[in-house]
């Protein structure tokens, strides 16, 4: 399934250069970044990392296990401790064997802390998997439910910019607190009204909906916040304000139709790891200069439309 996936998702030549171009990059800006610290501020990074990388598999996981026992071929097996149990150490122990090889090129000290901060955390999520995989609570639901509904809607995006001034002004006098507080804010805002349903894009593709239509459906409220919310910025912390958090609600907007263009075309792990990919190279750009980030992002969300172009239409 795991080698299934991956060969999936990078099918194409120009995906398998950009991979590596991607591991080839980050591995380099990691060598390079350890090799300057400390062996004690190397192995708090390395702790760090190992643990994100942890709880961020764990989570797959979990959204993997789910999908096989609600709607996936491999429901029996699923339903199974065992086989449950097998599948995670399976997967566990080839993400452990990557981070190892990974920091024997990056720094080989670190390969022991590394791997015990990902195993450390990763347990507690993978018993838990094991034993329910099914979601038992339905409040969760029921909020994230609420949270989708309200990112459909115009007004949501006042009321989150209204939100974001009162956080604001309550920050510190100071200027440079206010704009981090204002900048923090409107990107958690952001990424909830920027959600994205890979089940409900799918669909709305093949009925016929395009990116601006399924933008327009599915993120009113974001919309909306990214234009009232560089001028409430604006009445808090100045221009600087407004700058900085238009480019911040700007950005998550393009990551959002980046993940649905990705999403009409592969499924959803195949889908994340292509956005994860196209990100690092927008990433990367704006590092050299914003003039050169924004070509690149419009590229890459011209690159997807084309191909997704081909998903529409395909329900009478």
């Amino acid at each position: 399934m795991i080698r299934r996936s991956v060969v999936t998702a990078l099918a194409g030549w120009h995906d398998r250069f950009l991979a590596i171009v991607l591991v080839a990059t980050c591995l380099a800006v990691a060598h390079q970044g350890l090799a300057e610290r400390t062996p004690r501020q190397a192995m708090w990074i390395a702790m760090a990392i190992g643990a994100t990388a942890g709880v961020a598999a764990s989570r797959a996981l979990a959204d993997r296990l789910r999908y096989h026992v609600g709607e996936g071929a491999l429901a029996a097996l699923a339903l199974q401790r065992a086989c449950r149990h097998r599948y995670l150490i399976a997967c566990h122990a080839a993400i452990v064997a990557v981070f190892a090889a990974a920091m024997a090129i990056v720094r080989a000290d670190t390969i022991p802390v590394v791997c015990a901060a990902y195993l450390t955390a990763a347990t507690g999520g993978a018993v838990d998997i094991a034993r329910t995989p099914v979601p038992s609570s339905g409040w969760r639901r029921a909020i994230d439910r609420r949270l989708l509904s309200w990112q459909r809607r115009p007004a949501a995006g006042v009321v989150a910019a209204v939100l974001t001034l009162i956080v604001t002004l309550a920050a510190p006098t100071d200027d440079s607190a206010r704009l981090a507080v204002c900048a923090l804010a409107s990107c958690a805002v952001i990424a909830v009204l920027t959600r994205v349903e890979p089940a409900v894009v799918r669909f709305l593709a093949l009925s016929g909906h395009g990116l601006g239509s399924i933008l327009l459906r599915r993120a009113a409220g974001g919309l909306t916040f990214l234009f009232v919310a560089p001028v409430v910025a604006s009445v808090a912390v100045g221009l600087a304000g407004a700058v900085v958090v238009g480019s911040v609600i700007a950005g998550m907007l393009v990551l959002m139709a980046l993940r649905i263009q990705a999403h009409r075309l592969y499924a959803r792990l195949q889908a994340e790891l292509i956005v994860a990919m196209l990100v690092f190279v927008i990433a990367m750009a704006v590092l050299l200069s914003p003039f050169v980030a924004l070509p690149v992002a419009a590229l890459a969300v011209w690159r997807l439309s084309r191909a997704a172009a081909h998903q529409r239409w395909m329900i009478g």
